[in-house]
């Protein structure tokens, strides 16, 4: 018989249950409790001003949260259950899951957002008690205080703030006969994550307070210093440098690097790939673009702050001549950097072919992040030109008013960067954004092979070939007035078309390779995934295309621990991989709880060298169930003493 069936008192239940053995120690401290302040159900939820209020004060863990308890949702959003969120007081913040469930879960016991669901208001459930001790927890229908509850089980997890303090808690209710196993370990590795995303936030606050620190160290001294971010944009100069190169403060935060510092190619691919380069001649400009001044510099990476930085001092002449060397890459690629065996891949590539054995223009199209830069340095590596520099503008770098005198100078003795192209190549990202001042000096060309300026300026002479990159096809180019008909024409002599991986997904085992062969010689590792996790790579659509992947690979590869190398599927989640694919649904999302479940064994194993009963008491289940899992997973206790 279930107890569902029974109408015990809160009294009998308090009787029979602290006197059952299989009743957790927990559980046991929360019927004492309820039993001592005489709960009773009186459920309470808040008035939507009061709800607005509180989701405003915890809009900070409901941003953490969301992402991960919506995957969640979408994996078992037909099982009869419902995941929860609840501030450090017990009131939910959040309630996702099974829409007929939740109508039922509200329609009989008033479970809502809004609604307090502590041991205070609810008696012994899970979500009361993990708030209290600190700990993660099952109760079972049969062990709540209260027998109106009889029928649902419930499972939660606190989580922690900045300072260990207890911030809320989150798990799943369902009904009590689901079938549903390890939501435990699942709640324990959601809370993780919420406690862990506090934890980093606390880095970061610890971090901005360094960086003020250290700006202020390097304010006076006698060098310029410039830091910049991830995206290129400046974000801190120095006394002498705004000095020296004429920066105003409300230009910092709006710069990018590349606007003040002209580096050969090649230096700067030395330098993204972490080597720290000293006393390298450059070019700076000033921050109105006017004024150009040599000197040598010293580049390096701050990994704390995730920020470059660039240090400079003995200032040469002023720079009169704009043309120069420092543009000229030595970096040679070739066709082999095309990696896919897809019948689209191998179309491109023969594409590429023809494009490299002509002079004509060529129009590289695609996606966003599928690497149409990298076909152009092929072309240019293979081409007719391939001794010539090979020069990238990209016309979103530029205010919009400035970019005509940016590429062509503004008169024939100020020229500009396609001046810096002569004999080579030059390759405009995203092409789409030119002026049409621009277009019409670059089809003039095109036409009679002199770049005029005005009636009186003209620069004759140049032998430029010109590659276009846009994410927008010849049809749309020309269905959207983004480029002048007929520079169009002349452009598309050659037109390429990059798939996105979304229609390659054959290419993802060899590209995936192939980036964490990179990675693993950079770090002196050997990067491996686990076996089910290259079909989880195969289902997701990469928005971001083979960019998005080099990332992610890169990002999972800096989350594992110290000397780990395998990629499994919790490293694809915390990495935002996580995919709602029905062949993942079809096993019931077994695979990602016994994963999950003995990560969290394993780290709990290796925590308390393999001593069960600390291991049942960090992961809140019985003692018997420890030595199942261990038995059913295979796993050595003696690897652990």
């Amino acid at each position: 018989m279930i107890l569902a069936q029974r109408n015990d008192s809160p009294l009998e239940t308090y009787s029979r249950l602290t006197n059952r053995e299989e009743t957790s120690h927990y559980i046991k401290k929360s019927l004492e409790r309820c039993s001592r302040h005489g709960i009773l159900y009186n459920p309470k939820v808040h008035t939507s001003d009061e709800i607005y209020r509180l989701l405003e004060e915890n809009a900070h863990v409901l941003s953490i949260a969301n992402t991960i308890i919506n995957e969640i949702t979408a994996l078992l959003s037909s099982r009869e259950f419902g995941a929860i969120l609840t501030d450090q007081k017990g009131i939910i913040l959040k309630i996702e899951g099974d829409s007929l469930f939740l109508d039922y879960l509200y329609d009989k016991y008033y479970l809502a957002t809004g609604a307090n669901i502590s041991e205070n208001v609810y008696g012994t459930n899970a979500f009361g008690i993990a708030l209290i001790e600190g700990v993660p927890i099952e109760v079972d229908g049969r062990e709540h205080y209260l027998q109106i509850f009889s029928d649902i089980k419930s499972v939660a997890a606190p989580f922690f703030d900045e300072q260990l303090k207890t911030r809320g808690s989150i798990g799943f209710i369902t009904r009590n006969n689901n079938p549903v196993d390890n939501l435990l370990a699942l709640a324990k590795m959601m809370a993780d994550f919420i406690s862990y995303h506090f934890q980093k936030n606390k880095e970061i606050l610890e971090v901005n307070k360094n960086y003020e620190i250290l700006k202020n160290a390097f304010v006076k001294m006698d060098m310029g210093l410039l830091l910049w971010n991830e995206d290129g944009v400046i974000t801190y100069a120095n006394q002498y440098a705004q000095k020296v190169l004429g920066l105003e403060e409300d230009q910092i935060n709006k710069l990018f690097i590349n606007q003040l510092v002209k580096v050969d190619q090649s230096i700067w691919d030395r330098f993204l790939e972490g080597e720290e380069l000293v006393n390298e001649r450059t070019i700076l400009y000033s921050g109105s673009g006017k004024a150009k001044f040599k000197s040598n510099v010293f580049l390096y990476k701050i990994p704390t702050y995730n920020l470059y930085a660039m240090q400079f001092s003995n200032i040469f002449q002023k720079e009169n001549e704009k043309k120069s060397s420092f543009l000229i890459p030595q970096t040679f690629h070739s066709l082999a950097e095309v990696v896919g065996n897809s019948p689209k891949i191998q179309e491109l590539r023969q594409n590429i072919i023809k494009a490299i054995n002509g002079r004509a223009g060529v129009l590289i199209y695609g996606e966003e992040g599928t690497e149409k830069s990298l076909i152009a340095k092929i072309i240019h590596s293979q081409g007719a030109n391939k001794n010539g520099p090979f020069v990238t503008f990209s016309p979103n770098l530029y205010p919009y008013k400035t970019i005509v005198s940016e590429l062509f100078g503004l008169t024939d003795k100020h020229k500009g960067m396609f001046y810096l192209a002569d004999n080579g190549t030059i390759y405009f990202h995203e092409a789409a954004l030119l002026p049409f001042e621009a277009q019409e000096i670059l089809l003039g060309y095109l036409k009679t092979g002199v770049v005029r300026l005005s009636s009186k300026a003209y620069i004759p002479n140049i032998k430029t070939r010109i590659i276009f990159g846009t994410k927008y096809s010849p049809e749309e180019l020309s269905s959207r007035n983004l480029i002048i008909p007929e520079l169009l024409s002349w452009i598309k002599a050659f037109t390429l078309r990059v798939p996105p991986l979304r229609e390659r997904k054959e290419d993802i085992p060899v590209l995936v390779n192939k980036i964490l062969t990179y990675f693993g010689h950079k770090r002196g590792k050997n990067f491996e995934l686990c076996n089910d996790v290259l079909d989880v790579l195969k289902e997701y659509d990469w928005p971001g295309n083979d960019r998005e992947l080099f990332v992610k690979l890169e990002k999972m590869t800096r989350h594992l621990s110290l000397g780990e190398t395998k990629i499994d599927r919790v490293h694809l989640q915390f990495m935002g991989i996580m995919t709602s694919s029905n062949s993942i649904q079809k096993n019931d999302c077994k695979n990602l709880y016994e994963q999950t479940q003995k990560t969290l064994l394993l780290n709990a194993l290796k925590e308390c060298e393999g001593n069960v009963s600390k291991v049942a008491r960090v992961l809140g289940v019985g003692r018997t169930t420890v030595w199942r899992w261990i038995k059913r997973m295979n796993i050595s206790l003696h690897d652990y003493r």
